[in-house]
């Protein structure tokens, strides 16, 4: 169970919840051949071919090659050097965004942690603190939604609303030594940046999204908070999209927005290169 789908695996995977026993599958994952290159792709990159209800990664020889399907299905050819993490990293990550994108779900680049106002979504950059931060906020209280891939749609509400996602985050050393506990037994993964796989008390529920938070990183010194407004909205939350969004995907991601832009408070915090303000990021995030 991820993101508010059942997948059927044919092996293990232990950094998903299982299922309830009733439930019928709504994503069928199998090993068998698959092509290196899709037919005629509207978007083609080194990686990996895009085409309506088609998405082709090639995940190199540490891995292996994934076709995504309309949705509901993902066909798997190991590599020769196949190494099980990265494996499961590129098909819970990029290939999952793919098929939830297929089935008319918003894929966000972003991390997220909820409490009982709801859910923050933080996005940004790579490297700007993302994970660091959602870590920090669970440290105090707060519950993992999601790190790094999370999914939204439209509540009943008319509002958006997060799914749960995996039950860790990805952490750099640096952010690990900030954390208040021991994570000296954790594995490293070379992969994945050096990264250390972190579980996180986390919540099993959709939470209504409170507010989006865009975090970047600037020379000026301190903290600089701006809210979006207007239509700037919408062109920002394009934007945060996880890609490769292919035309149909956009339209169905833009009338969603449009029905819901009115009820989404969305700040963009910058802060210091020369210095991880921890402390008043948190701040400006806990109190707004």
């Amino acid at each position: 169970l991820i993101h508010g789908i059942v997948i059927s695996l044919p092996f293990a995977c232990p950094e998903l919840l299982a299922a309830p026993s009733h439930s019928n599958a709504d994503v069928m994952v199998k090993e068998g051949e698959v092509p290196r290159n899709l037919v005629a792709p509207h978007v083609s990159e080194q990686l990996f071919d895009a085409a309506e209800g088609a998405f082709l990664l090639r995940g190199g020889n540490r891995s292996a090659r994934f076709l995504a399907q309309n949705g509901t299905e993902i066909t798997f050819h190991r590599n020769r050097y196949c190494e099980t993490d990265l494996f499961f990293h590129q098909l819970l990550y990029p290939v999952m965004a793919a098929i939830l994108r297929q089935r008319d779900l918003l894929t966000f680049h972003a991390s997220s942690a909820s409490n009982s106002n709801g859910a923050i979504l933080l996005t940004g950059d790579s490297g700007a603190g993302k994970s660091t931060t959602i870590s920090q906020l669970v440290s105090r209280g707060w519950f993992l939604q999601a790190d790094d891939l999370c999914v939204l749609r439209l509540s009943q509400s008319e509002g958006l609303e997060v799914l749960p996602g995996t039950e860790q985050v990805h952490l750099y050393e640096d952010s690990l030594a900030r954390l208040p506990y021991s994570t000296n037994h954790l594995p490293r993964h070379d992969w994945h940046r050096n990264k250390a796989a972190l579980p996180l008390n986390a919540t099993r529920l959709p939470q209504p999204v409170s507010r989006i938070i865009h975090l970047s990183v600037s020379d000026s010194p301190g903290i600089n908070v701006k809210r979006i407004t207007g239509q700037k909205k919408l062109k920002f939350l394009l934007a945060s999209l996880y890609g490769p969004v292919l035309p149909r995907e956009l339209q169905t991601a833009q009338t969603i927005f449009l029905r819901s832009l009115r009820k989404i408070d969305i700040v963009s915090i910058t802060r210091s290169s020369d210095k991880w303000s921890m402390d008043e990021v948190l701040d400006n995030i806990i109190h707004d």
